[in-house]
């Protein structure tokens, strides 16, 4: 185990990408209102809808980006004003009008995002590392939505904090600053898991340690090593990270 981690006493784990797949049932939902809608089925040469669902992705961290932290005077947008506003924009750069997907269909699109399963390593993962941290889901998004999530999966936190709950997107300093403050430990004393840089510079601003855990569906244009993480994973994802932390599996 590096020094660096030694305090470590909670780790808090991002969820979508790092510790659930969300790419491949988004892909269907893009793909199986595609094949029933005339014009996208006949398009000529046809939408890559792997590649349309990662800029759906990437547009939705950048409407949050510009999202102000909430206050009385202004409410946090929701999770699913923001992924129909991430939506409008890819739509938009791929001549897809409202003449084509409308309102509705859109938000049913949106359903496939509710349908995540877990990596193949991330339940038994979480387990293992909670029988020596307490371990936080600390994700984007809304708590019913991912209570939903851990429910289908079966994988539980100690405890779960959201977007709706800490008032802000990741990632902006108040959500790390809360999800410490909510643990009542030490920058030092928490570190922060993710499959995206972004995630773990920003955490990394706030005192907090970083593990970086590499999946195929992230940050597919970023040379991770280029930054400087306490730990990074590549095969084995949390399970590897339970035995690098000194994680008996036989516990």
């Amino acid at each position: 185990m590096p020094a660096t981690l030694r305090p470590v006493r909670a780790l808090f784990f991002d969820l979508l990408g790092t510790t659930l797949n969300w790419h491949t049932n988004v892909v269907l939902s893009l793909q199986s209102h595609a094949s029933h809608t005339p014009a996208l089925s006949s398009r000529n040469p046809p939408i890559d809808w792997s590649r349309f669902a990662h800029e759906w992705r990437s547009s939705f961290f950048k409407v949050t980006s510009s999202l102000p932290a909430s206050s009385a005077e202004q409410p946090l947008m929701t999770q699913l004003e923001v992924y129909m506003k991430a939506l409008e924009m890819v739509c938009e750069k791929y001549g897809i009008g409202l003449d084509v997907w409308g309102k509705e269909e859109r938000e049913d699109i949106y359903k496939g995002w509710w349908k995540m399963e877990a990596w193949p390593d991330t339940k038994a993962g979480v387990e293992l590392l909670k029988t020596k941290y307490v371990c936080v889901g600390l994700t984007n998004g809304s708590a019913a939505y991912l209570i939903h999530t851990n429910k289908q999966t079966g994988v539980s936190y100690d405890l779960l904090l959201t977007s709706n709950i800490v008032g802000a997107y990741k990632p902006q300093p108040r959500v790390y600053q809360k999800a410490m403050s909510a643990v009542d430990l030490k920058p030092e004393e928490c570190a922060m898991i993710a499959s995206h840089v972004s995630d773990l510079e920003a955490a990394k601003k706030q005192g907090m340690r970083s593990i970086y855990i590499h999946r195929a569906t992230e940050d597919l244009d970023v040379d991770v090593s280029k930054y400087e993480f306490d730990v990074v994973i590549g095969e084995g994802g949390l399970v590897e990270l339970a035995r690098r932390l000194g994680v008996d599996e036989a516990v």
